[in-house]
């Protein structure tokens, strides 16, 4: 794909020197004398409506112009202590500056109209004895259509520059108002627009306090989300089963009491699934009835939205139809022929049935790559998922990899950039780990690199609920905004004024503690180069290749520096406190690492002559010598809630693992494989070992054999790929791969009492415990539970090398043979 350079922010830099000098010999305004007001705040006597409702815009349709310049007062006020009067153009005084905030008939006068503007742009010009902060307004046709999409965006602007206002997240301590007695505006002629025109944001973008730090938009109309899931099984479950996934036992993907993501899923080569779809449009144009996931994507007169439910990857379709169109040799895009063959079914009906409108839809986990056989019809519009994001795009081959999947995109449909999104995971890797990830020098090469293909970017961040690790993506996501806004910033330029104005006689210290995570982020180079996914990474890597012991040494001296500068009491003390306390989880765990981490202990399986029977009792003297393993927690060495005992031996052809898990709840763990390879154990509480194939991937990437045992004695085993993606049940060969390398594996599992004399009935599921490969972390498929892969077996030249990790559950034995 051809690419170029956008030189938009190079083009308006000259557009607004040269309306500099022209505006030169205009005299300087003083709008606030000695903390005294000394100009009057003008809206129109019927103020134009500003943003209608839109997803994370924070914005209620009732809301005016009045609001941006009651913002405008309101912030002045906080700098100068002077309130600066709002009145109607109608009552604007002759003897005093103005300033003119949104059209009225004082802007008409002045011949200052937002004529030309672009979208959610605006104007700020002085005159001999105003202000004119003026923005665009949708035209007829656009779904904004008459709503002022810039003169808030404007008043913003105009407190930044005049006012010396910053805001990097909300609050007191992430707002700047300096104190000024005097406010002085220079003679200027500014005329911004956003880079990006849709700019949302979850976590950080989203509610009415976000909006000056994020400045969100959507002048486009376009929007997609999961739109299929539980609804349907209530609408529709019981009259059209068919309508939902096939399980490989025969059953569908159905249930309307279930609110998980686990079931129902549809099936999405069933014709009646597309025309159902289609009546619903219909009947919701007509009744307001929704059979949609949430508000956000239920259809409107511009955009109907479709994605499956979260998981389809997992929870897909195993009909003969569905299975016809996987494409085994692509994890990420085995979907894609059958996600995407639908959608282009939808908006084919949509074009036939409402001409002109279009139809929005994901390109999400399982179904991120192109497909081969569709046709993409001209009304069908795609946001990208790319759950790597920015974070993790640091690494040259992570960045390679996301972004040939993205030009084929931009290909497919035609270099349109009004076509195409992306949905940013810039919280991605920081939900799983403590530790500061901040890459903004990637970040805005990447929105430079893509603005003219891309229409807009939805960023999806933490929500304060995750504590200390949100608090360390604020600073990312603040300069994503900025990013959207215009990519062609200097970003170590934003990162100055950040540094200074947040923390005052602190900055010196403050800036050395920051840029010191950016290099060493953005610098690093991971020697195991395979994380688990391409969105995540290890501890390993985190700790024992990026932020070594020197470098979090160094980060804490800088923070006491920091502490030692900031005056006692001061708001520049509470922000230094606040980011200390934003980084105490990282340097904890840092220390838990420096302490646990490193190489994983090497164990060797003790040779015995008679091979143990495989009865999960472990009562034979194979079992008693030597002692058993105990498993800690993932990494970090922590003992687990319950213990985990593991024996390794090995007869010269084959190796036996025994495993003893103790578990307080059985009745709580769940065993929903029936039979071998059953894919409905994605779900189940699972044993399993992991151990490295020696066969590489395609792209070169390591995989290794996985074998997961639960309660009932099931085996699911595959050859798993890392670090794009892990399937293992749905995929047939790949079980053929572990039978193709002569490899066998058989389990039994074994149960005793509890001391309490209940007993633990195998039929209600598996115990809690997960096996690592040797390359990266595996992962409890939805508990989020992390276990340190605490063994490494050294067996006889003739087994194959293996890793053990985790679990809970007392008296529950597996005992197995390879």
């Amino acid at each position: 794909m051809n690419r170029f350079f956008s030189f938009a922010a190079v083009i308006w830099m000259f557009i607004l020197v040269g309306a500099a000098l022209a505006a030169e010999e205009a005299p300087k305004l003083v709008i606030v004398k000695d903390g005294q007001p000394a100009a009057t705040i003008v809206v129109a006597d019927e103020p134009d409506a500003i943003i209608s409702r839109v997803k994370a815009g924070g914005f209620s349709a009732s809301l005016t112009t009045e609001y941006a310049a009651e913002q405008l007062q309101l912030y002045v006020e906080q700098v100068t202590g002077a309130k600066l009067p709002i009145v109607k153009a109608s009552q604007a005084p002759d003897d005093q500056i103005l300033i003119l905030v949104g059209r009225s008939s004082l802007t008409k006068q002045r011949n200052i109209t937002p004529e030309g503007l672009k979208p959610e742009g605006f104007i700020i010009r002085t005159d001999a004895d105003s202000v004119t902060i003026l923005g665009e307004i949708a035209p007829e046709g656009n779904w904004q259509a008459g709503i002022d999409r810039g003169t808030l965006w404007g008043v913003y602007e105009f407190l930044e520059r005049v006012a010396g206002v910053r805001w990097y997240f909300p609050g007191e301590l992430g707002t700047v108002i300096p104190a000024k007695k005097t406010l002085v505006v220079e003679p200027m002629t500014v005329v911004m627009a956003p880079a990006f025109q849709l700019r949302l944001g979850g976590g950080i973008g989203s509610g009415p306090e976000w909006l000056p730090v994020a400045r969100p938009g959507n002048s486009t109309g376009f929007w997609a989300n999961h739109t299929h899931g539980l609804p349907w099984a209530k609408a529709f479950g019981a009259e059209h089963p068919e309508y939902f996934a096939l399980r490989p036992d025969g059953t569908r993907m159905m249930d309307p009491e279930d609110t998980s993501c686990h079931t129902n899923h549809l099936c999405y080569t069933e014709p009646g699934v597309v025309e159902q779809d289609l009546a619903n449009i219909a009947q919701y144009d007509k009744t307001g009835k929704s059979v949609w996931m949430s508000s956000y994507t239920r259809p409107n007169a511009w955009y109907v939205k479709f994605c499956p439910q979260d998981s389809e990857k997992i929870f897909h379709c195993t009909c003969p139809r569905c299975r016809a169109k996987w494409r085994l040799n692509d994890p990420r895009g085995k979907l894609s022929e059958i996600i995407f063959g639908y959608a282009a079914a939808l908006a084919r009906g949509v074009a036939q049935r409402w001409p002109g409108r279009r139809v929005g839809a994901n390109a999400y986990s399982g179904f991120e790559t192109i497909p081969h056989t569709v046709e993409i019809p001209d009304n069908l519009d795609i946001m990208y998922c790319m759950l790597s994001g920015t974070t993790m795009q640091k690494e040259p081959w992570i960045w390679d990899v996301e972004h040939k999947v993205i030009d084929e995109w931009i290909e497919l449909l035609g270099h349109d950039r009004k076509r195409f999104y992306i949905w940013e995971y810039f919280y991605y890797p920081n939900r799983f780990h403590e530790a500061p990830m901040y890459s903004p020098h990637v970040l805005f090469r990447f929105y430079r690199e893509y603005q003219p293909f891309v229409m807009g970017v939805f960023n999806n961040g933490l929500s304060q609920k995750y504590g200390n690790k949100a608090k360390l993506t604020l600073l990312i996501g603040w300069l994503n905004h900025k990013a959207l806004w215009n990519p062609g910033q200097r970003v170590d330029r934003l990162l100055s004024d950040f540094y200074d104005k947040m923390f005052g006689p602190a900055k010196q210290p403050m800036g050395k503690f920051f840029n010191l995570q950016i290099s060493t982020w953005e610098n690093s180079r991971w020697i195991t180069r395979a994380p688990e996914d391409v969105y995540n990474c290890t501890k390993q890597q985190i700790y024992g290749e990026t932020y070594t012991a020197d470098v979090v040494d160094q980060l804490r001296a800088y923070l006491d520096e920091a502490r030692a500068a900031a005056p006692e009491g001061s708001i520049y003390a509470q922000r230094v406190e606040f980011y200390a306390e934003a980084h105490a989880d990282f340097f904890a765990e840092a220390a838990q690492f420096r302490k646990y981490g490193g190489p994983a202990p090497e164990f060797t399986a003790k040779r015995v002559q008679a091979p143990p029977v495989p009865n999960g009792v472990l009562d034979e003297a194979s079992w008693q010598q030597p002692a058993p393993i105990s498993l800690v927690k993932w990494e970090m060495g922590e003992t687990p809630e319950a213990a985990t005992n593991v024996w390794l031996a090995h007869d010269d052809e084959r190796l036996f693992i025994a495993a003893r898990l103790a578990e307080a709840t059985p009745d709580q763990l769940v065993a929903n494989a029936a039979e071998r390879d059953d894919p409905a154990g994605t779900g189940d509480d699972l044993f399993g070992i992991q151990i490295d194939s020696g066969r590489g991937f395609p792209l070169g990437l390591p995989s290794y054999y996985e074998i997961l045992v639960n309660s009932r004695g099931q085996i699911l085993d595959s050859l798993k790929y890392e670090p794009i993606f892990w399937d293992g049940y749905h995929h047939s060969a790949e079980c053929e791969a572990w039978d193709a390398e002569g490899l066998k594996a058989a389990a039994q599992v074994g149960w005793r009492p509890f001391p309490s004399g209940r007993s633990m009935c195998p039929t209600q599921s598996a115990c809690r415990s997960f096996a690592p490969s040797a390359l990266s972390p595996a992962r409890r498929r939805y508990g989020g539970r992390r276990w340190r892969p605490a063994t490494r077996t050294r067996p006889p030249a003739s087994s194959p090398s293996g890793w053990t990790r985790p679990g809970a559950a007392p008296n529950y034995s597996v005992h197995g043979a390879l």
